[in-house]
């Protein structure tokens, strides 16, 4: 799962740059290190392993400013419903001054246990607190659930709960559910006991909306 981790990453950590860069000067470092030349743009030269280069180049000039990255990703981001705020995650500066500014992908107080991404379908796939298996839907362009809890498509319940040791007198899983594929795409595989108690390994995928489990 290494390769799609690193692809919705480098959609959030781009996301990221949406503030203002006097409200996080870690952040405008992170995109004078594209800026190889310190002309404040970067070139397609200088990014050419960025595959959204075109849309955040807005004016067709052939260079993206912080200002264009900014105001790409700021209109794309949901607004908040009536009478409710948007979450925000709670920031923190390190000993070398850096603030993080990571965007909240789902809800603050929901469960997202394990969550495995699927670069080929723009899904993740995780398992919540209740032991429920959920396929949500990823907007590819920045890493963000494109619904506000990411609970599109309830695949299976009462799966194996997940622990690191052994819980006593309880059948475990050290692993949630993954993403693998097939003749017919992408599916995903998890740990469940049978009728008779023994566990078994499980597939589901969906088909036309619905999950098909076997």
């Amino acid at each position: 799962m290494k390769t799609p981790i690193r692809i919705i990453s480098l959609s959030v950590i781009l996301a990221s740059l949406t503030l203002p860069a006097q409200q996080s000067g870690g952040l405008a470092e992170r995109f004078k290190q594209l800026d190889r030349n310190g002309d404040g743009k970067v070139t397609r030269e200088e990014a050419a392993e960025l595959p959204m280069f075109d849309q955040w180049d807005t004016n067709k000039d052939g260079a993206v400013t912080l200002e264009e990255v900014t105001a790409f990703y700021a209109s794309r981001r949901p607004s908040s419903a009536p009478n409710k705020t948007t979450p925000v995650a709670p920031k923190t500066t390190t000993q070398d001054g850096f603030v993080p500014d990571a965007p909240v992908v789902g809800e603050v107080n929901g469960s997202y246990i394990d969550p495995e991404f699927s670069e080929s379908a723009n899904q993740v796939v995780f398992q919540d607190a209740q032991n429920r298996v959920w396929i949500g839907e990823i907007d590819p362009e920045t890493g963000l659930f494109r619904t506000a809890t990411g609970r599109d498509y309830l695949v299976d319940e009462n799966i194996t709960i997940i622990f690191d040791r052994p819980p006593q007198a309880r059948k475990f899983s050290t692993n949630g559910p993954e993403w693998t594929y097939d003749d017919k795409g992408p599916l995903v595989v998890y740990t469940k006991q049978d009728s008779a108690g023994i566990m078994q390994h499980w597939m589901a995928r969906l088909v036309n909306g619905k999950p098909h489990v076997t």
